[in-house]
């Protein structure tokens, strides 16, 4: 809405906007107004990096910083360049489910035995999980940024493959539809819009996309 140039007029006009403490008001609001058991919190991904303080102490804050907002479930982008043993650290410490079908083990990796939550087909993170919202069963699944290994060195990530994996994705979708009978399925994407819509036209049987990556403003969902 603003640029640098009206910094200094917007600070005195509005007065402090945003931050961590702001955001929890507006949830805690929000899901109080739905009611118990009614919402789920989820992010996209891009939430544990970007500030010298985050750097500092590799993501530890901004898990505290989620668990106090109460994030549900999240997938990711950023998160994936503090490396495989700091990510896993900041998994443990997360009180919320990290998810993500579209993230694999190398060939290399999977004949190590490296750690995986599917060793059987490579799946490096839990896909998907379902969660009763309003007494509804919501089928919630991840899908990671999948250029990481493009957008970020290689030596980050040496053991997990990504890519957008539509097939897997449908895969997915099949099952949570027809072996856990769920009411509705949402892919928590950090794909970007464009990807977004493509996957959408590719992939049946997703009834939401909340998508993140793209920092382009939605004024309204697209349909």
């Amino acid at each position: 809405a603003f640029t640098f140039l009206d910094y200094q007029e917007a600070a005195h006009r509005y007065g402090r906007m945003g931050g961590f403490a702001a955001l929890k008001s507006l949830i805690d609001q929000l899901r109080g107004e739905a009611g118990a058991d009614n919402s789920i919190l989820l992010d996209g991904g891009d939430l544990w990096q970007g500030s010298g303080l985050a750097n500092a102490m590799q993501g530890a804050d901004m898990v505290d910083a989620a668990n106090l907002l109460g994030i549900e479930v999240m997938t990711g982008h950023w998160e994936f360049t503090y490396g495989e043993k700091i990510l896993r650290q900041n998994l443990e410490r997360f009180k919320g489910e990290f998810i993500a079908q579209n993230v694999f083990l190398t060939e290399d990796a999977a004949f190590d035995n490296a750690p995986a939550f599917d060793s059987a087909s490579g799946r490096v993170f839990k896909p998907a999980v379902i969660k009763e919202v309003g007494g509804h069963r919501i089928g919630n699944i991840g899908q990671a940024m999948p250029y990481v290994p493009v957008a970020h060195p290689k030596r980050f990530t040496p053991n997990w493959t990504f890519g957008i994996r539509d097939a897997d994705l449908q895969k997915v979708v099949d099952g949570l539809h027809r072996q856990d009978k769920v009411d509705a399925v949402v892919l928590l994407s950090h794909n970007g819009m464009d990807v977004d819509l493509k996957l959408a036209s590719r992939v049946t049987g997703i009834d939401v996309v909340l998508g993140g990556h793209t920092h382009d403003a939605v004024p309204q969902p697209i349909t």
